[in-house]
């Protein structure tokens, strides 16, 4: 027979000690819970999850060596299961914060586009008041068109680029 701490594998714990849910579940309600009138809030909570069958302690004497390949087998199972759950959550927090990169940069441009957006309006209003006014177009025009000169107050497309 093998010793089942040389395959690293911990003696079995009784089954009341490892499902705190089945204590929490079969604990008696109050008798305000127990009314027949069912509230938004009861409503709207998740229903408990199925709750599973107790597993019967194996004795001793049956513990033989296959026993101890299929506990050995079933911890390796798990832990696979667990390392890939974890890299599957790394994953997503990794595509999340590269979400929140990209999304800061589109509302950098949004704000970009948003003041070019009320420049040129102003241009074009400053320049429509020109048309109708009778006050000398020249001085007005050049100043706007220097305004529009002005690498500082002017968007260009290569500064909207997304850069992964």
């Amino acid at each position: 027979m093998v010793d089942p701490l040389s395959l690293g594998i911990a003696p079995a714990e009784p089954q009341a000690a490892a499902t705190p849910k089945k204590a929490r579940l079969d604990s008696p309600c109050s008798p305000l819970s127990q009314s027949s009138t069912v509230s938004s809030t009861q409503l709207s909570s998740p229903q408990p999850s199925p709750v599973r069958k107790l597993a019967k302690p194996i004795p001793d004497e049956k513990k033989d060596d296959a026993y101890y390949e299929r506990r050995r087998r079933n911890n390796d199972a798990a832990k696979r299961s667990r390392d890939a759950r974890r890299v599957k959550e790394e994953a997503v927090a990794a595509r999340a914060a590269q979400l929140e990169r990209e999304n800061g940069q589109l509302r950098g441009q949004v704000a970009l586009l948003k003041t070019e957006t009320a420049r040129l309006q102003l241009l074009l209003f400053s320049r429509q008041h020109l048309a109708t006014a009778s006050v000398k177009p020249d001085t007005k025009c050049e100043t706007i068109d220097s305004a529009l000169q002005n690498p500082a107050t002017t968007v260009l497309h290569s500064d909207m680029e997304i850069k992964p």
